[in-house]
């Protein structure tokens, strides 16, 4: 059983004792309209994280509008006005191409995003201007944007994730994801199905002695999805006691992956379409924003429904300014949507028979997405699962999130918590396929035929093998094993093409494993024969990995009246002198045994084995996998760092064009709110030279200064601060300055007085110290009579004598000596002897005073009793 932990609800997480860097993960489910994002920190519940506007969900929208990029509800606000340069639905063309039933299905919904197939890349693209963006570099803007507001909201940089993925997903889609949070400078530590998360957030905290079994429903906006899964628990450790551990298995999935809240806000928006051209005569269809406009409204529409019988619609100069005004209806909408509703008990029947149960098998149904609470799906649910009740013990929205976040707390180190077991399947089986990489015949080999025979053989050498059948559990691993001679290809594909969507390619991954070919040439100097292959595949729910590839080769060394020692040394010494990554072992064979039995071992051969790791590449040429490499991930990773750098540029420019236009308003507005004291500090020209620089630097930022750079609107503030601080200065130390001057001589009086005083409160302090406070006193009294005198002589104009902040620091040498004196410590009174009114009181003194000084002295009086001691120690040794 696979295996994980997750948490209650408080989440009592503890850091472990090895982890010396905390970290905070988070769960990410991305939708097909909203994303969220739940957070996992120490010391704080697990919770969902709101985002800039302080919402819990994102929409998943990205807009670019004169050369910004603007995300979630800012970018889905643009999208009615702005259709053309707004992407959305992009999480559903990762790894599928235009002749994906997917895509179709998004081009039917009157999106206006250029979507082409990039043959370069091999994969999807969609067009903006000179520009092209993959689904995978899209998804990544996106990640990036949950990892600023997530580090907004916990205060920590964002490093590991879980993300949710729908239960169809094939490892296109799956690993096109993975590379998405590459780009973002993630690390997925798994990916989950959405309704196994969902399950997991259900059973964290959930125990059932007895087997009780769940159906989930979950209809998203775009795809209905259906897992059943079975509830139990086992016993195991935890810490030094035994504990009831839940767990859970996955038993059936099932689903519509083109049946969700959009395809009825598609039905509202061809209602609305057609009611608007029987008014205008024309084809709103055509016009991309108008139909951005209505299909925004049939999605609120629909929301008013779910609670409404009827509702008004109106939309002011819909196009041509013509205004659409229609009323809609519950029964309408549901007579709209027949074909739709008819279609939401499919994959439920599905995974009953799948799973071999019937609907009174079922110990409960849990509803989930937002899809669920159209009333039409209610009623037809309650009709379909008869006298179960429908269950609404999780957040449809958010337990996926949370669910995920429970499993990425597990997997990361920083974190320990409850356990809970889990069991979940592929749904499809992967094959695999082992062919020799065949190299050119040379000269010599093609005249004498001994290459080209090899060559023929290796050619058409094959091995073809079912590595995982369907509904394997994850985090399964198979080895397969054969001889061979030959570097090798490993062509893993799914092997029932009918049981994938249209158009999509059976082909999973090419695996270039070399170092074989080598290896079998040095064992085959030593006369020994084809190396032994061992490939080792494991099955995630991110994909199918070769997680290890070795060649071994096993030499009998022929017995020999040599000690068993000798030959194991023989042997060892042997196998260390082979190159690469070759070790050398014994079987049955020690170095220190007793010599009946080294002379027994001698007498039986002895087994070498040579072992080489062998290198895997994978082959990223063929179309169906060119989008995944590693270049395509680099020059994504180079263009979002652009469009990084771009947007920091630009919140720089607006930062400081911000800032510039605060100050020249902050500015204007001082001289004229404190004018009678600007006067008193400034002349007419100083005062009109700045605000005539203020107003001609207002009215450059309002025109040629309105699209500058960053260091301009620097420069302009520099110019104008110039003026400005020199008055502003003057203004506030001319209110400052008779304060503190008269504050600062009242210091000094009362630190002269307190000298006087300690003449006879203070004895320990001496005359010559007390002389040296008052010689600083007499210095800085000098300097302030000075500086006070010189600013008498100064216009009030002209830049001040002194400062405020100069008279502290005058002070600070009287300050620093006043406090050391007064802590220096008063003399110790002189001790007095005294007289003994008995001889027994004398004679007890007499001792303690004698036992202190042979505590104390160290003469040859005290250093006998040692001796003697030493002396009977040695005693009783003999």
């Amino acid at each position: 059983m696979w295996k994980l932990t997750t948490a209650f609800s408080r989440l009592a997480c503890l850091a472990l004792c090895s982890q010396s860097v905390q970290a905070n993960v988070i769960g990410i489910d991305i939708g097909s309209t909203f994303m969220k994002v739940a957070l996992v920190q120490l010391g704080v519940p697990l919770e969902i994280v709101t985002n800039t506007i302080s919402k819990r969900k994102t929409e998943v929208c990205i807009t670019f509008d004169r050369g910004e990029r603007y995300f979630g509800s800012d970018a889905y606000g643009l999208m009615s006005r702005k259709p053309q340069s707004s992407f959305t639905k992009f999480g559903r063309m990762l790894g599928r191409s235009m002749e994906h039933a997917t895509v179709k299905d998004i081009l039917s919904q009157y999106y206006s995003m250029d979507m082409y197939q990039n043959d370069t890349r091999g994969g999807l693209s969609i067009k903006l201007g000179d520009a092209d963006y993959s689904p995978e570099e899209l998804t990544a803007m996106l990640l990036g944007h949950a990892k600023d507001f997530t580090k907004a909201f916990g205060g920590k940089e964002i490093r590991d994730c879980v993300l949710t993925v729908p239960s169809f997903y094939t490892f296109h889609e799956r690993l096109a994801l993975k590379n998405a949070a590459e780009i973002a400078k993630l690390k997925v530590l798994a990916l989950i199905d959405e309704n196994t998360a969902a399950a997991l957030q259900y059973g964290k905290d959930r125990v059932f002695e007895e087997n009780h079994t769940v159906l989930y429903f979950n209809m998203g906006a775009a795809s209905t999805q259906v897992t059943i899964t079975t509830y139990g628990s086992y016993v195991g450790k935890e810490g030094y006691k035994n504990k009831t551990i839940g767990t859970f298995d996955v038993i059936a999935k099932a689903w519509d992956e083109n049946l969700g809240g959009t395809d009825f806000d598609l039905k509202l928006t061809n209602y609305f379409a057609d009611e608007f051209n029987k008014k205008s005569g024309g084809e709103i269809r055509d016009v991309p924003r108008a139909m951005a406009k209505l299909r925004a409204q049939a999605t609120k529409s629909k929301q008013v429904l779910s609670a409404n019988s009827e509702i008004p619609v109106k939309i002011n100069s819909l196009h041509n300014d013509v205004d659409f005004t229609v009323h809609i209806t519950r029964a309408k909408f549901e007579q709209l949507s027949q074909d739709l509703f008819a279609r939401v008990t499919l994959p439920i029947s599905e995974a009953l028979a799948q799973a071999n149960l019937t609907v009174a098998d079922l110990d409960g149904v849990e509803l989930l997405g937002g899809g669920m609470r159209i009333p039409k799906i209610q009623s037809i649910l309650g009709d379909f699962f008869v006298d179960k009740q429908l269950g609404v013990h999780l957040n449809a929205d958010e337990a996926m999130a949370l669910g995920a976040a429970f499993h990425a707390a597990n997997l990361s180190t920083a974190f320990k918590v409850r356990k809970t077991g889990m069991t979940d399947f592929t749904t499809h089986a992967v094959n695999v396929s082992v062919k020799s990489i065949i190299k050119e015949v040379g000269l010599l080999g093609s005249l004498f035929g001994t290459d080209e025979a090899a060559a023929e053989e290796a050619k058409s050498w094959s091995r073809v093998t079912t590595l995982f059948k369907a509904q394997n559990r994850f985090d399964l691993k198979k080895t397969i094993a054969f001889h061979h001679d030959h570097d090798i290809i490993c062509d893993l594909t799914y092997p029932d093409p009918s049981s994938l969507p249209p158009s999509l390619s059976p082909q999973i991954a090419i695996l270039n494993v070399t170092g074989i070919e080598a290896f079998a040439k040095e064992m085959a100097a030593k006369g020994l024969d084809k190396p032994k292959i061992h490939l080792t595949f494991k099955l995630e729910g991110r994909g199918v990995t070769l997680s290890k590839a070795e060649a071994t080769v096993e030499e009998v060394v022929a017995a020999t009246n040599e000690s068993a020692s000798d030959t194991n040394k023989t042997v060892n010494e042997s196998a260390s002198n082979e190159t690469g990554n070759e070790t050398g072992a014994e079987d049955n064979a020690t170095a220190n045994t007793s010599k009946s039995k080294t002379e027994k071992a001698s007498k039986k051969p002895k087994k070498k084995q040579y072992r080489r790791e062998l290198k895997v590449e994978q082959d990223f040429t063929l179309p169906e996998t060119k989008a995944r490499s590693p270049v395509e991930v680099d020059t994504s990773l180079e263009k979002l760092a652009n469009l990084n750098k771009l947007d920091d540029e630009r919140h720089e420019k607006e930062e400081a064009k911000n800032t510039l236009e605060g100050f020249l308003y902050a500015t204007r507005n001082r001289i004229y709110d404190e004018d009678e004291l600007a006067a008193k500090v400034s002349t007419e020209e100083q005062r009109e030279e700045l605000l005539t620089l203020v107003s001609e630097s207002a009215d450059w930022l309002d025109d040629e200064g309105f699209d500058e750079s960053a260091a301009v609107y620097k420069a302009k503030k520099k110019d104008v601060v110039t003026l400005s601080d020199p008055i502003f200065l003057r203004m506030e130390e001319f209110v400052a300055r008779p304060k503190a001057v008269e504050a600062t001589e009242k210091r000094l009086v009362d630190i002269r007085a307190l000298m006087k005083k300690w003449e006879t409160t203070m004895p320990q302090v001496t005359a010559d110290e007390r002389a040296d406070v008052i010689a600083l006193l007499e210095k800085s009294k000098q300097w302030i009579d000075e500086k006070t005198e010189a600013q008498e002589k100064l216009s009030r104009h002209e830049p001040p004598a002194f400062l405020v902040k100069n008279l502290e620091a005058q002070l600070k040498p009287v300050t620093t000596l006043v406090t050391r004196l007064s802590r220096k410590p008063k003399p110790l009174p002189p001790k007095k002897n005294k007289t003994n009114s008995t001889n027994g009181t004398a004679t007890k003194n007499e001792t303690a005073s004698e036992q202190e000084k042979n505590e104390t002295t160290t003469d040859e009086k005290v250093d006998e009793p040692d001796a003697e001691e030493e002396t009977s120690t040695g005693s009783d040794e003999l």
